[in-house]
């Protein structure tokens, strides 16, 4: 898979309390030495230089929602349910379809960060991850952050590796209050050796390759979500179907990449 899109906002964090704020600041990212990293620039396919510069996708226009199109990625894409409003990215879930979005570059290592309002109620599930490939699952390494309405204090952490289990079960993340009526920052630092995942820039949990019966290996993408889990209702819960449509909110992501 190419590297596609040209320069991008620049912005800086300043960690504050649970917000971890955006500057407003910009720049324009520098070419540096990592041929296999690119950042996108909102609403341009054309190829770029590469960069080792972090980026924020601040949502204050609609260019920060083009930039993470990926129109190749077949699983669920369904852009047409992820709108600007307000200074954030909303996702939409309805009887037809939830989106699941994210910048089509990968990346060998780096840390995503997102400042997230989750959706509400059992059933519908949103999530922060990162996955390898394009296409249906069934191959892919996946590490992943989701939240369950029916469970809406905590989130979970769980990796796949060729697209099988990579744990038995889920860890859980105590986040202390209802994910759904307040903002906070998750992440996850995906390195070489270790995958860690934070909570308001802090790590709550490390998963070492030298302690892991299987550990992922392949390029990422990272992608943001809100689906219907109803599917799988021993673990999302039932959805009741007549208060479509249910929103995700996403105050600002930033990408880091390691070069």
């Amino acid at each position: 898979m190419l590297v596609i899109g040209a320069a991008a906002s620049v912005k800086s964090l300043e960690q504050s309390g649970s917000t971890l704020q955006p500057n407003r600041t910009s720049d324009t990212v520098d070419c540096v030495d990592e041929p296999g990293v690119g950042l996108p620039k909102p609403g341009n396919g054309e190829a770029q230089r590469p960069t080792c510069r972090p980026t924020v996708y601040n949502f204050d226009d609609e260019r920060d929602l083009a930039a993470l199109a990926d129109p190749s990625f077949d699983n669920n894409y369904c852009a047409e349910n992820a709108e600007v409003s307000n200074g954030n990215l909303v996702l939409k879930l309805t009887a037809k379809c939830g989106p699941s979005i994210g910048p089509s570059f990968e990346f060998r290592e780096g840390k995503v960060e997102a400042r997230i309002r989750t959706g509400r109620t059992s059933g519908v599930v949103t999530s922060l991850y990162l996955r390898s490939g394009i296409g249906p699952d069934g191959s892919q390494d996946e590490v992943d952050i989701e939240f369950v309405g029916k469970d809406p204090n905590r989130f979970q952490s769980f990796v796949w590796v060729n697209g099988k289990r990579g744990q038995e079960t889920p860890e859980y993340h105590d986040v202390g209050q209802d994910t759904s009526t307040d903002y906070h920052v998750y992440g996850i630092d995906y390195q070489k050796d270790s995958i860690s995942w934070l909570l308001d820039g802090r790590v709550v949990r490390t998963l070492h390759r030298q302690n892991a019966a299987v550990f992922p290996s392949e390029k990422q993408r990272f992608k943001i979500t809100l689906w219907d889990g109803s599917d799988y209702d021993d673990w999302a819960g039932p959805i009741d179907k007549s208060q479509y449509p249910y929103h995700a909110y996403f105050d600002w992501i930033r990408f880091t990449p390691y070069c």
